[in-house]
């Protein structure tokens, strides 16, 4: 169908909105649709959009919420185990300090063990204290220092 003419063009879609509202009217025999039906079915959409519209927004606002509270904790532990390794990255320094300034054969033993004249000096310790009569207490209080700790 070739269409030539303005003319034609009107005719053409005369015919196919006839032929539309007869086949409307076999699905749905006795009823019209009036233009306040179909207005009031477009609105009843509109308020249908706006109020998922609403809880959309509702779960955004919660799910960020959620999320900022995430961050904010990891960013306080990110904090805590940070200002952890920088502590420990001084005690090591200063660690490393110590045992380079002790003379040498007065550092620690591998393996942990302690050398014979500390054990000696260190039980002597404990017996002294024993002699004075100190307390269980008192002696859970009294701490033994090490050269190399």
């Amino acid at each position: 169908m070739d269409i030539k003419d303005f003319s034609q063009a009107m005719a053409v879609q005369k015919e196919l909105a006839a032929s539309l509202k007869s086949n409307i009217e076999k699905l749905a025999p006795g009823r019209t649709s009036s233009l306040a039906d179909t207005v009031a079915e477009q609105q009843a959409l509109v308020d249908q959009a706006r109020t998922d519209l609403a809880t959309c927004e509702r779960e955004q606002a919660l799910s960020a919420k959620h999320w900022d509270l995430k961050v904010q904790q990891r960013r306080e532990l990110l904090q805590s185990l940070d200002s952890g390794l920088k502590e420990m990255r001084e005690k090591v320094a200063a660690l490393e300090k110590a045992n380079k300034t002790t003379p040498a054969g007065t550092g620690t033993v591998s393996g942990g063990a302690r050398p014979a004249a500390e054990k000696a000096k260190v039980t002597t310790t404990a017996k002294t204290r024993a002699k004075a009569g100190l307390s269980a207490k008192a002696k859970a209080k009294t701490t033994v220092t090490r050269k190399d700790s």
